[in-house]
């Protein structure tokens, strides 16, 4: 796995980079109630909620009175230190509090992580956001294995075991779409990329164990009731953001749009 793992991460930057710069205009999250095909994406329109969906109030933004896990101190929340590292030291300061809810089966997670986030990564080390990280699983629907919940439980193993190494690992995760097989990756390849990274022994037997599988579950079902309907989905300060006002996806736009509060 470790060819496979160092051919994603050279050419995350350019290859995804492109993409981002092409779709990222007018594109909208993934979507647990709509059939989205990985390989034509580009065509993908807008998805709407439908009745499929967990109950949610309405479509406008929702802030955490309605459940949403928002903050480090949240369920499942993961949040980035200012020494880059998950669960580590956040600012003291009056900063805004960004919270990315992810799907590590959706494309546009992929464009995110690849175009804005390493922006919010630097903006937390540099004590200017707090960013949190909460990965759930909408997509599972597409793989038998549910694939969407075995991967964002495998992040959680790596943010708890392997701090220092979680940003990496979900850009791992994020790119490997690109080669992603039918069913996802198994248990044993999610801990090899894991391993591949310096995490201990231990992290990868908590990955083969599936030991945070019903986190996320958990985590996914406080999203939803808190009114995320589809991801990547960013709140700031507790309050979800809507795409078609604010495009979060494209890179820059939601930086400037942190920068202007």
């Amino acid at each position: 796995m470790s060819a496979l793992f160092q051919s994603f991460n050279s050419r995350r930057m350019g290859k995804v980079a492109a993409l981002t710069g092409a779709l990222a205009i007018g594109l909208t999250a993934c979507s647990a109630n709509v059939d989205t095909d990985r390989t034509a994406a580009a065509q993908s329109v807008a998805p709407e909620a439908t009745a499929t969906a967990p109950a949610v109030a309405d479509s406008s933004p929702q802030t955490t009175e309605g459940g949403l896990p928002s903050g480090p101190g949240s369920y499942g929340a993961i949040a980035i230190g200012m020494n880059g590292t998950a669960h580590g030291d956040v600012t003291d300061a009056e900063v805004p509090v960004v919270d990315v809810y992810v799907d590590f089966a959706c494309y546009y997670c992929m464009l995110f992580e690849s175009g804005v986030a390493p922006d919010l990564e630097e903006l937390a080390m540099a004590g200017e956001a707090i960013v949190v990280y909460h990965p759930v699983a909408i997509l599972d629907r597409k793989f038998p294995s549910q694939y969407s919940t075995r991967a964002a439980a495998a992040a959680m193993v790596v943010a708890e075991e392997t701090p220092e190494a979680f940003v990496e690992y979900t850009m791992a995760l994020m790119t490997s779409q690109e080669s992603l097989p039918e069913d996802g990756w198994t248990e044993g390849e999610l801990a090899d990329f894991a391993l591949d990274l310096g995490a201990p022994q231990e992290a990868a037997d908590a990955i083969v164990a599936t030991d945070f599988e019903d986190v996320v579950g958990e985590a996914t079902a406080q999203a939803y009731a808190g009114g995320m309907q589809g991801t990547p989905s960013v709140a700031v300060n507790g309050v979800l953001l809507d795409y078609e006002q604010i495009n979060y996806i494209e890179p820059g736009v939601l930086v400037d749009y942190l920068a202007s509060m």
